[in-house]
């Protein structure tokens, strides 16, 4: 559910993405398919991006609940009320 929610917000922010751009663009006076690649970076999803904090959370904290409590600072009960929340 996680994967596909954060892969999704790709296409919810699609036009929003292409309207930034073009203003980006057009404050930076250039037409630079560089520019363009830089904000794919900064606003899209990959799965290996998620593959990657993923990983990076396990090596530091063991688990996503270990790091909700010493990384977030979200009790057990508050872990709860965001799964039913989040996942439902």
């Amino acid at each position: 559910d996680i994967y596909d929610d954060y892969l999704f917000t790709a296409e919810c922010l699609k036009d929003d993405v292409r309207t930034l751009t073009a203003w980006l663009m057009q404050e930076a006076e250039t037409n630079s398919p560089l520019a363009d690649e830089s904000i794919g970076y900064l606003f899209g999803t990959r799965e290996e991006y998620l593959d990657s904090f993923y990983h990076s959370l396990e090596k530091q904290y063991g688990s996503m609940a270990a790091f909700l409590r010493e990384g977030v600072g979200i009790r057990e009960e508050e872990e709860g009320r965001l799964r039913e929340l989040y996942l439902a």
